[in-house]
């Protein structure tokens, strides 16, 4: 039917016979496809290779190289949700551990309170403990001002007016 044998899937397993003879034609247009083919494949691989030089490169300018100490605080990273809790109120992050060696620049081996077994975590997975009295947003230095006018928090009252100040009411 139009022009050309069906291919059964018995030929798809056993390829084309060796004593086919296929047209001249046939021949050149599978040379010439072939060809295209070949210099497509380099081309793309070449891009492939350009594009990966790229998202490397731009990899390595946003990546920062984190070193924690033996015995740093850090927080692990573990997206795995709770059942039977709301995702909204659930914390990726659990700790804090405590650094006991580098591995490698990217595996940290740590562990949890108490004897829990220690874990060997990539470095992307931590973040950097900040407890109670080890870092505040306020500097020491700056103290917020203690007028009167902080404390009731509105710029224009204050806490000893008394009902003679309110022009509301009658005064006699």
């Amino acid at each position: 039917m139009l022009g050309h044998e069906l291919r059964l899937p018995v030929d798809l397993l056993t390829g084309r016979s060796p004593n086919e003879e296929l047209p001249e034609e046939t021949i050149s247009y599978v040379k010439g496809l072939l060809e295209r083919l070949t210099e497509i494949h380099h081309q793309v691989r070449g891009a492939l290779e350009f594009s990966g030089e790229v998202m490397k490169r731009n990899q390595d300018v946003k990546a920062s190289q984190v070193c924690y100490k033996d015995g740093d605080k850090v927080w692990l990273y573990n997206p795995l949700r709770k059942k039977d809790q709301s995702p909204k109120l659930q914390s990726p992050w659990e700790g804090p551990y405590t650094a006991l060696e580098c591995l490698s620049d990217v595996a940290y081996r740590i562990r949890g309170r108490g004897s829990a077994q220690p874990k060997v975590v990539h470095a992307n997975r931590l973040w950097q403990y900040h407890g109670p009295g080890q870092y505040t947003w306020e500097d020491s230095e700056e103290k917020p001002p203690t007028t009167e006018e902080n404390q009731t928090g509105d710029p224009g009252r204050t806490q000893d007016r008394t009902d003679a100040d309110n022009p509301t009411t009658d005064h006699e």
